[in-house]
């Protein structure tokens, strides 16, 4: 996944994001704390959760639900213009090194981006 130029849908990249990397990276995890991030993330992504809820750094629940109807997993794909079905095979499928592989990709393109846009190489 590229990163999206403008804000918006950057925001809404970087939150998918969110979800992604805590359930690649905590799904084996031994501590509750990530444990329960990765569940969350993981119900998140199959659209069983209506809204987020913090949690402390043991992994207790803290505060109220927030619900947030309008950031469900498929109405961010939607925003992003990703098939939620498709998105869903493809990250229940990453794994911590594929993960890191295309971040690094995401950097290297990112640094690309920002060379242009600099004007380092417009000759006037």
């Amino acid at each position: 996944m590229t990163i999206p130029e403008d804000g918006p849908r950057r925001f809404f990249a970087g939150y998918m994001y969110r979800h992604v990397r805590d359930f690649v990276l905590y799904q084996d995890s031994k501590n509750a704390g990530e444990l329960r991030k990765a569940q969350e993330a993981l119900e998140w992504i199959n659209g069983s959760v209506p809204g987020y809820r913090e949690v402390d750094e043991n992994g207790k629940p803290i505060g109220p639900i927030i619900p947030k109807p309008f950031m469900t997993f498929d109405s961010v794909c939607e925003i992003l213009d990703k098939d939620p079905e498709v998105m869903r095979e493809k990250i229940l499928k990453l794994t911590k090194k594929t993960l890191f592989n295309r971040l690094e990709t995401c950097a290297k393109e990112e640094e690309s981006r920002e060379s242009s846009d600099d004007g380092s190489g417009d000759a006037e």
